[in-house]
């Protein structure tokens, strides 16, 4: 469920009311301006936000956006799931698959979200790969022009891998880090 639809959800309980966006304003004790945000799905209600505009348009109802904080937790467990390259690079893979497949209600933000994190995941896993064989193949170069297998060279051509696999961990842990995070900030926007 996007911010749009929480938005419009709102617009059309308060318009079920009869209520203009002064009344609702003025009945949650919010501004005029935030709630024209809220309904144009610029913003997403949260906290003390969303408790006033449910205390006076759901009085009754339990949870009128329970689906939304539902998709949020299944978006930020899709998207932390890469982490599991940590064990083994192509479980960054597979786990985000199993979960995007296992996952029974899925909206097209999820959807989106889970295409992008396997295709991100996938692409890292391929850079990875390709660096180590180009590292290998800049280190046969080497040797086939100087005919001569140094423990230097070995060393150097095998620190060059360790710093290789040490930037990506490191980079593709921030990527997953930071679209997890705005995963849950900005839910009506695929994360990339």
């Amino acid at each position: 469920m996007s911010t749009l639809h929480s938005g419009l959800k709102i617009k059309q309980a308060r318009e079920a009311k009869g209520w203009s966006q002064e009344v609702l304003a003025d009945q949650t004790k919010l501004s005029v301006r935030t709630i024209q945000r809220i309904e144009q799905g610029q913003t997403q209600p949260k906290g003390n936000t969303l408790l006033q505009i449910k205390q006076v348009l759901f009085p009754n109802t339990e949870a009128p956006f329970k689906d939304e904080y539902k998709n949020n937790r299944l978006l930020t467990i899709l998207n932390l799931s890469a982490l599991s390259y940590l064990l083994f690079p192509i479980i960054n893979i597979i786990l985000p698959a199993l979960i995007w497949v296992a996952t029974p209600e899925k909206d097209d933000r999820f959807n989106k979200s889970a295409k992008t994190t396997l295709l991100i995941q996938t692409f890292w896993c391929g850079l990875l790969v390709i660096g180590f064989f180009f590292i290998r193949y800049i280190d046969s170069l080497m040797y086939q022009q100087n005919g001569a297998i140094t423990a230097t060279r070995v060393m150097a051509s095998e620190w060059f891998i360790i710093g290789w696999v040490a930037i990506m961990y490191l980079l593709n842990a921030c990527i997953i880090v930071i679209r997890s995070i705005r995963c849950c900030k900005t839910p009506q926007k695929a994360i990339v």
